[in-house]
């Protein structure tokens, strides 16, 4: 195939997923806490309430917001005041970045002479796309995917020729990972430790490079945040997001749940082990120049190492991913692989393809008309006025904020003011959670009319059993009044 005719593919291949990807986006998935924390205070910057949150877990409505993540809602505020308030103008920035990364890992596999076939190249861009993990990750309007893009950067400054700008774009690129997520710094600690591990006199001065930056973003997120007066509040955020109370021995038990979580994870990694054992003696005869042991190294030990010092939920299941297909896309590639075991292999990554974005755009057009956000539109919309002040339910938010006064996420409730208590006009929860809220805000409370059909029917059977996400996503909401 040609060169040419092989970035024709590629474009073709990331503009239909983006494509799929856009016109599902309203969709897929319900509205849910990680996104609109994230997207919350670039919303409240278009609209023009400052770069503040009312759902954070530890700052108030008219602070500006130093969540753990800063970086991805300062983007995301400019990508909005662009194209607009909307769930498909939030998540639509995930979905470019989603490609733009697809894009640099088809680049740096085709920099590889190991991978000298172009259809294996596009195959591996094709599961950037759509495997489980990184569907998950890209879909559910988290900050993940540009830490990826990062890392991807960073795997291309790696990989170029020698040469100064190369350790000043590593360097650049690690300014820009603490800030982008604090998960970065203990999984790029750990990639660059079995980099130099594996290639010492190579890597050490690019590792060095790229570790220096990383050190260099805490410190301007340290002097940066300061500056603005919102390091405590900082600290705070980092302090209570995403901790898990278990024991070390605890977090170890969950590990054989931590390493099937990502279905096509578990399939690359029986791909992994299939190419292993017939290349074996050639992996031992060079055990330093081979991505396959890099990334079956990467998988043995970022997700062990994080679910024991922190948590390894199934968004940062990439983090395995990348590398382990990196190694697998290698080894097909340089040939050498008897053909059962080709084939076998082949097979699996096809099915790790299909077990994560083509199986829940299945699910989700199957229940077509019943996902229709105009429903939850028209139906909560219609009962909300442009004075009410609402505590409610995630799947709301977009609804809620483009129709009244102002919206109070539940993680907000342990710091909601007496007077932000006092002002709360509506609820808008999930029946069983009500009277927990109506204790905290205070006051009396009826239900208004029935419950809010378009909030809970979407069909169960089917394909939506092998979706988790799209199986907790079917609950009604209800609408409470201020009785006094």
């Amino acid at each position: 195939m040609t060169a040419s005719r092989e970035r024709v593919l590629l474009l073709l291949l990331v503009g239909a997923v983006l494509g799929a990807n856009l016109l599902t986006a309203a969709r897929y998935p319900a509205v849910w806490v990680d996104e609109i924390q994230f997207a919350d205070p670039a919303v409240n910057f278009v609209l023009g309430n400052g770069f503040t949150s009312s759902v954070w877990v530890k700052q108030g409505a008219h602070e500006t917001f130093a969540g753990n993540a800063p970086l991805y809602p300062v983007l995301l505020a400019g990508w909005l005041s662009v194209f607009g308030v909307s769930a498909t103008a939030v998540r639509s920035l995930n979905y470019v970045l989603v490609s733009l990364l697809s894009v640099l890992v088809h680049t740096l596999l085709s920099r590889s002479e190991r991978v000298r076939s172009a259809w294996l190249r596009l195959g591996a861009a094709a599961l950037v796309l759509t495997a489980h993990g990184m569907t998950f990750s890209y879909r559910m309007g988290r900050y993940d995917t540009l830490g990826m893009v990062w890392l991807a950067v960073a795997a291309l400054l790696w990989d170029a020729p020698r040469s100064g700008g190369r350790l000043a774009g590593l360097f650049a690129v690690g300014l820009l990972l603490a800030p982008t997520g604090l998960q970065l710094v203990p999984a790029t600690i750990l990639l660059c430790g079995l980099a130099v591990l594996f290639r010492p006199r190579e890597d050490a001065p690019r590792a060095a490079s790229l570790l220096a930056g990383l050190v260099g973003g805490v410190v301007l997120l340290r002097v940066v945040l300061g500056a603005i007066g919102t390091w405590d509040a900082f600290r705070a955020s980092t302090g209570a997001v995403g901790v898990i109370g278990k024991s070390i021995l605890g977090k170890i038990l969950d590990l054989p749940r931590v390493y099937s979580a990502d279905k096509s994870l578990v399939l690359l990694a029986l791909a992994a082990l299939l190419l292993l054992v017939p290349t074996r003696k050639a992996v031992l005869a060079a055990p330093r120049s081979s991505l396959l042991l890099f990334g079956v190294a990467t998988l043995a030990v970022v997700p062990s190492a994080l679910q024991v010092a922190a948590k390894f939920p199934l968004y940062y299941s990439w983090m395995a991913f990348l590398p382990l297909l990196a190694g697998v896309t290698a080894t097909l590639g340089a040939g050498g692989v008897p053909r059962p075991a080709r084939a076998a292999a082949l097979a699996l990554l096809v099915a790790a393809a299909a077990v994560g974005l083509p199986l829940r755009l299945a699910a989700v057009t199957s229940a077509w008309d019943a996902r229709d956000p105009a429903r939850l539109e028209n139906e909560l919309g219609a009962r909300l006025a442009s004075d009410d002040v609402v505590v409610g339910d995630f799947k709301g938010y977009y609804v809620v904020k483009a129709r009244s006064n102002a919206f109070y996420g539940l993680p907000y409730l342990g710091i909601m003011t007496p007077s932000e208590k006092e002002s709360v006009t509506a609820l808008v929860l999930k029946p069983e959670a009500a009277e927990t809220v109506m204790r905290i805000v205070g006051g009396t409370w009826a239900a208004e009319g029935a419950d809010l059909a378009a909030g809970s029917v979407f069909p169960e059977p089917g394909l939506f059993r092998f979706a988790r996400e799209l199986r907790d996503e079917n609950y009604p909401l209800r609408i409470y009044r201020r009785v006094r």
